[in-house]
This record gives structure tokens, sequence and C-alpha cells, in this order.
């Protein structure tokens, strides 16, 4: 499979990999359709990795192609999203990802792969951040109620960038007024999910740090502000949270760490690190996981709008470098894989069928290349030519896989990791010869000669009948 691998820079080298195994019983195989780019894919390797190539990154959307077997959601063929652990191997930048079963969830009908990319990191980042870092009531906790505003100002400072987008959209489903959102250049965006009859203000940071500042507390009017979720975390943002955070425990969780200067005293931050939903809060991720499937379905959660960067994953490097300078403005740079530089088309629709391809139980192998044939035809059709086999594999190799495939009964209900889609298109293209006729020996004619034909020997009478078996009884002993 093709995979791109980051390292400082950003720089991006696109390789061929081997297709991953699942690393455990409660991992999923994801084959990627599109993958979703955060501002850390660049960030870590700048900061930690060093010359070090990685695949760094962490928004699925596809189609399950493997499940372990302790996954019990999921099956192949599901159209999913997924969180992958960040900083191990087998990334969104890939044909190919895995992820564990927990912080992966099903895509509704009405959400598409795109949208879905923008999901799963930054979502999750504001749900640790609000529920878990601050404390803030869960929307089906007693004291929220759907008609009654849940008094609790919150300040959502880069409220367009997609961890503030999202924890806008969760503090509105737990019914916390007035929302606090300071935004630039797509303020009006923004303004179109809060409700101001309920206090909810937009506040342009680009008006300066004073008019900030003045800006966020004319919101407040006169109430302590305890709570503030910093989606920038940079040291400007800081400073003007701290002229407004209340000095009796006011609590500010930033999504990057660094010293809290600028603080006051009496104020205190934390840093809402999204990674713990792989360690010690698997639970809140099994749980928000699903609870954002249910909202996508239901209409009340929405994705961050996306901006397709073409090229598949040779545009991962044009949209880690955006990111870098800083140019996305309440969107998610999502690429589709298959738009990737190189590889076969005929190869993609190939998998596919594969994938979600379920054979009966007494469906065997050679059936199984028969259909993929007439599936293939109409795709070399669509494709002008077949695509030649692997060539890093030899003719004896690929002539032995052909016979282990023609040779075993197909029962699965996705092919193994480990075949490749080239070692298949050569079985169909050459098909075993029927194995050869034996000639009969000399006795064995002699024998078929002297037997009874069946309307003579459904002849007769009883007895004779009887005399028969006998002899067939005879013959068997």
């Amino acid at each position: 499979m093709k995979e791109a691998l980051v390292s400082k820079g950003p720089q991006v080298e696109i390789v061929n990999t081997p297709i991953p195994s699942l690393p455990s019983p409660d991992h999923i195989l994801i084959r990627v359709v599109v993958t979703g780019t955060n501002p850390k894919d660049w960030k870590l390797p700048d900061l930690y990795e060093q010359d070090a190539r990685t695949n760094s990154g962490d928004d699925i959307a596809g189609i399950v192609h493997t499940v372990g077997a302790n996954v019990f959601e999921f099956k192949p063929g599901d159209r999913v999203a997924a969180f992958h652990e960040m900083r191990t191997p087998h990334g969104s930048f890939a044909e190919y990802a895995v992820a564990w079963q927990h912080t992966t969830f099903h895509i509704p009908s009405n959400i598409s792969f795109e949208e879905a990319a923008a999901l799963p990191l930054a979502a999750m980042t504001s749900v640790v951040g609000l529920y878990d870092r601050l404390g803030l009531p869960q929307p089906w906790s007693p004291e929220v109620s759907r008609d009654e505003v849940t008094d609790i100002p919150l300040l959502i400072y880069g409220a367009s960038s997609a961890v503030g987008f999202y924890g806008l959209q969760f503090a509105l489903r737990s019914n916390m007024h007035p929302l606090i959102c300071v935004a630039g250049s797509a303020k009006e965006y923004v303004r179109g999910f809060i409700d101001e009859s309920k206090g909810d203000v937009v506040v342009d940071y680009r008006d300066g740090p004073e008019a900030t500042v003045e800006g966020i507390k004319r919101a407040l009017k006169g109430r302590e502000l305890k709570y503030a979720l910093d989606a920038v975390s940079l040291p400007e943002s800081l400073d003007n949270i701290a002229e407004v955070l209340s000095t009796d425990g006011g609590h500010v969780t930033l999504v990057l760490g660094h010293p809290k200067k600028g603080l006051k005293e009496g104020q205190k931050y934390s840093v809402t690190m999204v990674g713990d939903v792989h360690n010690d809060h698997r639970d809140l991720g099994y749980v928000y996981f699903r609870y954002i499937a249910r909202g996508l379905a239901e209409g009340w959660f929405k994705p961050q709008r996306v901006e397709v960067v073409p090229g598949g994953l040779g545009g991962v490097r044009k949209a880690l470098e955006d990111l870098k300078k800083g140019r996305a403005s309440g969107v998610k740079y999502v690429m589709r894989i298959e738009e990737t530089e190189g590889l076969v088309k005929g190869d993609r629709h190939h998998r596919l069928l594969t994938h979600n391809f379920t054979p009966t139980p007494t469906f065997n192998k050679i059936q199984f290349t028969t259909a993929l044939l007439l599936a293939l035809q109409a795709t070399f059709a669509l494709t002008s030519s077949a695509p030649a086999p692997a060539a890093d594999l030899s003719t004896a190799q690929l002539e032995a896989e052909c016979g282990s495939l023609h040779a075993n009964t197909y029962n699965e209900t996705a092919l193994p990791s480990d075949v490749d889609p080239a070692q298949i298109r050569h079985c169909v293209e050459t098909p075993p010869a029927p194995p050869p006729r034996k000639t009969p020996s000399a006795n064995a004619t002699a024998s078929r000669a002297a037997r009874p034909s069946t309307a003579a020997a459904g002849a007769g009478t009883a007895g004779g009948a009887a005399a028969g078996a006998g002899a067939r009884g005879a013959g068997r002993r």
C-alpha cells in the first residue's frame, strides 16, 4: 500500500509499505477513504520526532476491512470514522490504517466521508476539555434542562477552530449560556450557531487585545467567568483570558501546554490531552464517540466545514504547510486517498469490490475468482487497460499463490490482509486448468460391462431384488 511519512519541515515522502496487521484483538483495520489533518500533524514531527519520518495522521474515515477477535460493534464493509492513537504506527496518511474499537464510530448515512474525517481528534479534544478538565455538566446530567438555561458563562477562545467549534456545540447541548466566542474572519460562521437571545456573543479578536477584553467583560454583565476553553493556546490568547478570568478559582484549559506565564494568583490552568482516551479515559472516549454519531444522525451536531486538498496523499504536504502558516479559517483540510498519484484506479475499485463482498459458505475460491473476473472486466473497460501484476512478485510466486487460492475453500467475509490484489488479478486472468481425465483400466471397463443396467436391475421379482442385494453385500465384504 502507499503511505505518507511526515518529517520536520514539514517534509512528506510517499512510500510503499505492507498492509498492516492488527496490533491487538481490540483493533480494527480500516481502508481509508478520506483522511483529515490537524495542526499537531506538523507540530509533532517538528517538536518531538526530529528527523524521523512518521505517519502522523490520526483522523480516519473509511470502510472496515478486518476486525480483531474482541471487536463486537463493527464488521467488514461498515462505514466508520476513527481516532487513531497518536504517535503509534499505521496512521491515517495511508491506504489502510488501524484504530482501537472504542475510538471508532459508525458514520450515519447523512454524513460524507469528507465530513467524517473532520471529526475524530478535534471533537474528542473538546470533550476532554469541557467535561474532564473543566468538569462542566454533561448533556445528560440531571442539572441540564432543555427548557431552562444552565447559567454558566463559558469563554471559548478560538471558536471557529475545529476544537472551539465542536466545544461550542457541546456547550449548547449542555445548555450553557452565555457563550462568549472569540473568533476572527470566520466570526459570522460562528454567529450562525449561537443563541443571542440567551446572551451569547461573538467577539472579534482582530480589533486588538483591549477591545477583545472589553467585549468579553460586556458579555459577562458583571458575572464571574469561572470557565474558559482556550482552543488557540498562544501567549496572546492566554494574556487576554487572564484579564477576565475569575481570580477566585477561575479555570482555563489549553490545547497546547506551556508555562502559566500571564495568569494571576487565584487562577488555574490545565492542559487538555486528547490522547487520554487511549489511556485512562477510555470510557469517556467510548461513550462520547457514540454520542457524536447520534448527534450527527439527529442533526444537532455538525461537522466542521471541509476543504478537499487535491492529490490524495500527495496533498498532505500542502495541507500541513497551510496549517503551519495559519491559512485555515473555519475549515478542516481533508484528502481523498483515491486521488493519490500512482494509485491504480483498477486496484482501488477491485479492493472495494473485494472488501464489501460476502460469499456464502459454499462459495469456493474458484467461483470467487470467476465472479471477480466479471467485475474486473468492467473495471478494465473503465480504466482502458488492466494494470500489470506487482513487479516485485515473480511468476513462480504468483502461480504458487494462485494454486493455494484455487485449492482452498473461501469462507471468509473479507480477503486476508496479506493477500495482494495483484495476486488475485493474476489468478483471475490465468485460471487453473481442469484436472486431466483418467483413462479407465481394462478391469474397470470389464466391470462396467458386466454390471446390469438400471432398467434391468429395477425389473424382476422380489426374490431377484433380494438376491441382488445379497450380491452387493458380498461384493462389499
